[in-house]
């Protein structure tokens, strides 16, 4: 037992570690729209192992984040409402470990893909609904000219959250078409 802990801690490390490579890409265009590429392992990782190791380790990414100066940082709620409450909402998409796990048993594509869409569609709503709130209250201020703050973080949010979401299932799609022995936690 103390095996399998030992081989998802070292996992989840490693995909933190991953995560962070691909954050390192530029994805952005201007300052208020980017696509966080960095959400494929951490995903990846919670459909592997569940919701409570996947907000573990997507909470652990967020604080990992923040240690390492790659934030933008105002004040402690701001920073907490943008890096750590964000990331740890990253981890329910292992709430859909189980149907994927069926899905598997049962050798379905088509069921697989669907579960994988609907996790990280629920994972991204999460995430980006407190990208949205820091959006209205602590960057209002550069929405631009005839824009309210509420307008301004939906529609750059909502597009950055979307692009986001479309990226991950298709990366994670593609994977799980590839070589579904990814998505089984235990695989030799």
């Amino acid at each position: 037992m103390e095996n399998n802990a030992t081989r998802t801690f070292v996992e989840g490390a490693l995909m933190i570690a991953v995560a962070q490579i691909l954050s390192f890409i530029p994805t952005g265009i201007g300052s208020s729209f980017s696509v966080d590429i960095s959400s494929i392992p951490i995903i990846l990782f919670a459909l592997r192992h569940g919701w409570k190791k996947g907000v573990i380790v997507s909470l652990a990414y967020g604080i990992f984040k923040i240690a390492i100066g790659d934030v933008q940082w105002l004040t402690f709620t701001q920073g907490m409402i943008e890096y750590t409450i964000p990331y740890f909402c990253m981890g329910f998409a292992g709430v859909f470990a189980g149907p994927l796990k069926k899905a598997l048993a049962q050798d379905s594509d088509k069921r697989g893909i669907q579960i994988i869409s609907v996790a990280t569609l629920f994972a991204m709503v999460l995430r980006y609904f407190w990208h949205f709130v820091a959006g209205v209250i602590y960057w209002g201020e550069f929405a631009p000219e005839g824009w309210n703050e509420v307008v301004f973080s939906a529609v750059f949010n909502g597009a950055s959250g979307l692009a986001t979401a479309l990226a991950v299932i298709l990366v994670i799609g593609f994977l799980f078409k590839s070589s579904q022995r990814l998505f089984r936690p235990n695989f030799r």
